[in-house]
């Protein structure tokens, strides 16, 4: 049997998961989502999911390494660049 252990490599660096999961998340929608659809995306992401995100990581988890990653992901997202992504180790870039 193989098992498998999710997220294990994530959790060796702070942050990781994070900022490529909103990065990729906004890269998505640009590529694939209409215009409207993508403001629509937009619009929720900065005003209802944003709130969300702040109380999580600040509040909850106490975490404001993930805060950083989290508005790193959306910045790389929304300007199509990898600059934080060499800050996690990958080097693909």
């Amino acid at each position: 049997k193989i098992w498998h252990k999710a997220s294990q490599t994530t959790r060796k660096v702070s942050g990781f998961a994070c900022y490529y999961y909103h990065r990729n998340k906004i890269r998505f929608m640009k590529k694939h989502a209409t215009k409207w659809e993508y403001r629509w995306f937009m619009i929720y992401n900065l005003f209802f999911y944003f709130e969300l995100i702040l109380v999580d990581y600040l509040i909850l988890k106490r975490s404001p390494q993930s805060l950083m990653s989290y508005f790193r992901g959306v910045r790389d997202g929304l300007l199509n660049r990898d600059i934080a992504a060499r800050l996690y180790g990958d080097n693909r870039f």
